[in-house]
């Protein structure tokens, strides 16, 4: 699954896209550069923004169980950068990326096999096959010793596309943050201009 930060959805905020599109044409600076960092800066926040609205691996992090950390959510999740060349940045939730469940602190016993807790809203969950090796929750992919299969939990893409609501809400926290970085970048190259004119220290 991926989410899309581009020039075209930077064009539909109100004015904040022209209005730095005119700045820029002022001082006789290209807009592609500029228009990059505004896009990878949006979707940097888009996946892991830590104030409100939260990015996607905070807000994966209240569906996943305590025990999953923000790091190893970060690493289920990939970002491509948008370029002068190339205007759109994405932010990338692979379905085929699937947390180990050995991340889920994995228990067993004689009587319930494998017990670990994944998502908030399930509890428990079991591999009644399941037993650990070298600490690792394994289960045995049919009834012959071997081969040993290491099961995966929920991959963040399914979750995130699923009843969360989370994909609902992604395009109006990119609209947010493209108007956000945008002005940013107005006031920066601002500063920068004053800068050259020894305005501004």
């Amino acid at each position: 699954m991926e989410i899309t930060i581009s020039a075209k959805v930077a064009t539909d905020t109100v004015g904040g896209f022209e209005k730095l599109e005119s700045y820029l044409r002022e001082i006789g600076r290209k807009i592609e550069p500029e228009l990059s960092v505004v896009l990878n800066r949006s979707a940097t926040k888009v996946k892991s923004a830590a104030k409100t609205p939260k990015g996607i691996k905070q807000e994966l992090g209240k569906l996943y169980a305590k025990g999953f950390l923000a790091r190893d959510i970060a690493q289920l999740l990939k970002q491509e950068k948008a370029n002068a060349k190339k205007l759109q940045a994405k932010v990338i939730l692979g379905r085929k990326n699937r947390p180990s469940i050995d991340l889920f602190k994995p228990k067993w016993s004689k009587k319930n096999g494998i017990t670990y807790t994944m998502l908030r809203t399930k509890g428990k969950q079991q591999i009644r096959q399941g037993f650990l090796v070298n600490q690792r929750a394994v289960r045995r992919k049919g009834k012959k010793r071997l081969p040993l299969v290491y099961p995966k939990g929920v991959s963040p893409a399914v979750l995130f596309a699923g009843d969360s609501g989370l994909i609902k809400k992604t395009p109006l926290k990119a609209k947010y943050y493209l108007i956000q970085e945008t002005e940013a970048r107005i006031q920066f190259n601002l500063y920068r201009e004053a800068k050259k004119k020894g305005v501004a220290k």
